[in-house]
């Protein structure tokens, strides 16, 4: 196999249109999920469920990390997790597959927290009214952590069929047979 493309976002966009585009994304999806539920709900909002709100979005991330690791189980033995600090000093969790996996799995693994969670959200919002405030603002957070898999699913999706991802320190190889 050899090396089709090096993909790199955050050296290839730099980190501060990573954050702007992942921000932009995050206030978009709140605005139009809030405003698209509200059209149907006519419940008053209640604040009973604040703490349930505060646990859910400590726990959304690492939630986040659990539904990327799921469908990459079967490589579990090759993943390698590290805690990294970016920015302001927050802690990440950075998962890393030592070897190759397809391109089509991989792009699973990065939709799938999005899938899951969001629309357990929505269906939390449709069936629950009285806290469709708090589903909706989970929303954006939970866009805003999946932005950047979004961008990495959309130069994925431009490359061979056949393609194989490996993780390397320099980004993400896409290698294709020779």
């Amino acid at each position: 196999m050899h090396c089709w493309k090096i993909l790199n976002i955050e050296r290839q966009y730099g980190m501060r249109k990573m954050y702007a585009i992942a921000i932009i994304h995050s206030v978009l999806a709140f605005s139009f999920s809030y405003a698209l539920l509200n059209l149907f709900n006519h419940e008053i909002y209640n604040d009973d469920y604040f703490w349930a709100f505060c646990i859910a979005l400590v726990f959304i991330y690492p939630l986040h990390k659990l539904l990327h690791f799921l469908p990459l189980y079967r490589y579990r033995h090759q993943i390698s997790f590290r805690i990294r600090r970016k920015l302001f000093g927050i802690r990440t969790i950075h998962m890393r597959v030592r070897e190759p996996i397809r391109k089509n799995l991989y792009i699973f693994s990065l939709l799938c927290p999005f899938f899951i969670i969001n629309t357990a959200l929505l269906l939390i919002a449709i069936f629950l009214p009285t806290i469709t405030h708090f589903a909706t603002i989970l929303i954006g957070v939970h866009s805003l952590l999946c932005a950047f898999d979004y961008i990495y699913v959309k130069h994925l999706l431009i490359s061979p069929v056949n393609a194989m991802i490996e993780e390397t320190p320099r980004g993400y190889e896409i290698l294709v047979p020779l």
